[in-house]
């Protein structure tokens, strides 16, 4: 008799829960912007960024290439109509 065990939570590949979903997350370069861009690439969303720094972060760039999804930046400062 054969039996499997399961992989720990910690092997177990990334889940996509939030597949055909696109987001657009502001303050996006750095603190909970940042945080919450690379939780929502890592859930496999698409992510559109808005933020002052001319360029996408450069490890939300590499998760959303490893997940499959798409990342585009836009710079704009939002405080400044």
């Amino acid at each position: 008799m054969s039996h499997s065990t399961s992989p720990s939570p910690a092997e177990q590949p990334a889940t996509t829960a939030l597949p055909r979903t696109v987001a657009i997350v502001t303050g996006a370069s750095r603190g909970l912007g940042l945080a919450l861009t690379q939780e929502l690439l890592s859930q496999g969303a698409s992510v559109m960024t808005i933020a002052r720094q001319a360029q996408a972060d450069e490890a939300s760039l590499n998760l959303a290439a490893q997940a499959g999804v798409h990342l585009k930046h836009l710079s704009a400062d939002l405080g400044d109509p």
